[in-house]
């Protein structure tokens, strides 16, 4: 018996290590630049997943994806033109409020302004913020509370942060820097207790970062990192374990990570000999560590480090690429319990890795295998449906959609018409709900310890038939096992599991 149940647990482990990155669809057929669709701004939609995408008869134009095959939602601006804005943007993701996903259109008249999707009506535009033909092209999205956030060019003041409010269509701008707002696919904003933080100039003080306050409204020079006019160009901000991080350049020229506990000023956490590797995506909060790419002047180049939250130490992960060339770790993303990301190790060109956060990193997928002018540049990486989702090239299709579904994660849970999945199990940060609902649901997600203490609870809301995703933010929580209930408005539980905090 213990022979036979070794060898279903060795085939168990051979089957899912050999689990491969596949194309999703090849959405503009064959080879080279010219037939890549280059999937943008990869978005979880409900039971959709949204980007925007080429394809020669079309231009660039928003598609979405069920699961099975990938199709155009609309041709928003009829011809090969684009009807959605080109950012060249595999960092970021679209605005999804509810049942309505927000993002950058052109129909050919307004130029590219604010649209919305219903996710089954055709895509409507619902904020002309620059009028006329010139574009606003909004960008750097981001969702908290009832409002949209984002960054969009105004007449006057150029690139601002602007505030939509769903409910009555319009967008508001809410900066006014003389020398405008850090935008675009290499910038990050982020949302720490109440406020929003993001880099702009003044004009003063060079590119610093600045807070808006979403209570009030108002925005403020939030610090002057690098004192005077020199810009400390503050990016990457993330938030983890109740702690926002950031990168910035310190008065000798270098970038650094900086953490701001919400009582105190910012402080600078790593001193590495030429820098953190300062491009949006290459820093992010696992297992009580924050990762990232940098350099320390030891002839490395630029490779995997982390700093230890715990004890306070930074240090090198693994020299990926040996020699002074550096590996260049780039787009970050947890799925299940490691940490993937494209690095390049001088011998297969830039491919996707995986790291445990104990053990040495290793290439997880050669998803254009060919050797060290073989580069699948792997980007975009973002969870959805249970599954890693990904922008990569490879040598048949271009650049496309691919994607890789380690099946060991998923916890089921099926009662009264619901489908439920929790992922990743277990977790550092934020866990998933993914509801799967065979008839609309009047729903509060509930989470408890082992010791019946609430840790977590939403109010009574409305689901529509389809799936729907709730994240979770376990990060300040214990290590260690957790609860949760889905209770009706009739206060029946209609499902229930575990949740693990690793």
């Amino acid at each position: 018996m213990k022979a036979t149940a070794f060898i279903f647990c060795f085939l168990c482990i051979n089957f899912f290590t050999q689990a491969q990155v596949i194309l999703v669809q090849d959405i503009c057929p064959g080879p080279g630049v010219s037939r890549s669709s280059d999937p943008q701004f990869i978005t979880p939609f409900g039971s959709k997943l949204c980007f925007n995408a080429y394809d020669t008869g079309y231009g660039r134009e928003l598609w979405s994806y069920n699961d099975t095959i990938a199709t155009m939602v609309k041709d928003i601006r009829p011809g090969t033109n684009d009807g959605c804005y080109n950012a060249n943007d595999h960092l970021h993701t679209y605005a999804v409020y509810g049942t309505k996903m927000y993002f950058s259109g052109n129909d050919g008249t307004h130029g590219d302004e604010l649209f919305m999707y219903d996710g089954v009506n055709p895509p409507t535009m619902v904020a002309d913020i620059n009028p006329g033909a010139t574009s606003s092209s909004p960008n750097n999205y981001l969702t908290s509370g009832n409002k949209v956030y984002l960054i969009a060019y105004d007449a006057v003041y150029h690139y601002q942060l602007f505030v939509f409010d769903p409910f009555t269509s319009i967008a508001t701008r809410k900066t006014s820097l003389p020398n405008e707002v850090y935008s675009g696919a290499g910038t990050s904003m982020t949302v720490y207790r109440g406020k929003l933080y993001f880099t702009g100039n003044d004009g003063i003080t060079g590119n610093e970062s600045y807070v808006y306050d979403l209570t009030s409204g108002s925005s403020s020079l939030f610090a002057d990192i690098r004192p005077g006019a020199p810009s400390s160009s503050p990016n990457n901000y993330i938030v983890g374990n109740d702690t926002l991080y950031f990168s910035a350049q310190t008065s000798t020229g270098t970038e650094q990570i900086f953490k701001y506990t919400g009582i105190d000023t910012p402080v600078q956490i790593t001193s590495l000999g030429t820098g953190f590797n300062g491009f949006s995506g290459h820093l992010i909060y696992f297992k009580n560590m924050l990762v990232f790419s940098g350099d320390n002047a030891d002839g490395k180049g630029v490779e995997l480090y982390k700093y230890d939250i715990s004890t306070k130490t930074t240090s090198l992960v693994s020299d990926i690429y040996p020699g002074s060339s550096g590996s260049n770790p780039n787009n970050f993303c947890i799925y299940g319990s490691k940490l993937y990301f494209a690095a390049n190790d001088g011998v297969h060109g830039s491919e996707l890795w995986a790291w445990d956060g104990t053990n040495t990193p290793y290439m997880f997928a050669d998803i254009d295998s060919g050797g060290a002018t073989s580069n699948s540049n792997p980007q975009g990486l973002i969870i959805w449906n249970g599954s890693l989702y990904m922008n990569a090239t490879n040598t048949t299709a271009g650049t496309e959609l691919f994607k890789y579904t380690d099946t060991t994660l998923s916890v089921v849970n099926i009662r009264s018409g619901i489908d439920v999945k929790v992922y990743p199990v277990p977790s550092s940060g934020v866990t998933n709900i993914q509801l799967n609902l065979k008839t609309a649901t009047r729903i509060s997600v509930q989470v408890y310890d082992i010791n019946g203490k609430q840790m977590y609870i939403t109010n009574m809301q409305d689901y529509v038939v389809g799936d729907h995703t709730i994240p979770i933010d376990m990060s300040i929580w214990r290590p260690g096992n957790y609860y949760y209930r889905l209770v009706s408005n009739t206060n029946k539980t209609l499902a229930a599991g575990r949740l693990m905090k690793e």
